[in-house]
């Protein structure tokens, strides 16, 4: 349990299990991942109270590369800033994102056209 304010080291990467016979090769699979968290908060001038949510983000599963199946034919990375993990800013600022983006395999060729949502 952190008790030193700010951002708190993650507990390590997570492993997602597939099971056999579930995805067909060859085809490319768009998965919603779901997380929720709870913070309770004791004493102090603020008094005392819980606040939780949740998050998703999205994960796309596809074939390895042709050279190396440890790392996917495409991948995308989001790359800290600071040394910061994640992006951090108040309700309604704006923020820059850097992705790091590696075509692995050698034989096909890639064109990214990049949209952004205002949510």
């Amino acid at each position: 349990m952190p008790t030193t304010p700010g951002p708190q080291n993650l507990s390590g990467p997570a492993t997602l299990t597939i099971p056999a016979g579930t995805v067909t090769p060859g085809l490319n699979y768009t998965c919603t991942v779901v997380g929720t968290y709870s913070v309770t908060f004791t004493g102090g001038s603020q008094g005392n109270g819980t606040i939780s949510g949740t998050v998703d983000t999205e994960i796309c599963i596809v074939e390895p590369s042709p050279i190396n199946e440890l790392v996917p034919h495409l991948d995308m990375s989001l790359l800290p800033v600071n040394n910061q993990p994640f992006p951090v800013c108040r309700r309604g600022d704006q923020n820059t994102l850097f992705y790091l983006i590696e075509n692995n395999d050698p034989n096909e060729t890639v064109t990214l056209d990049l949209t952004t949502t205002v949510i």
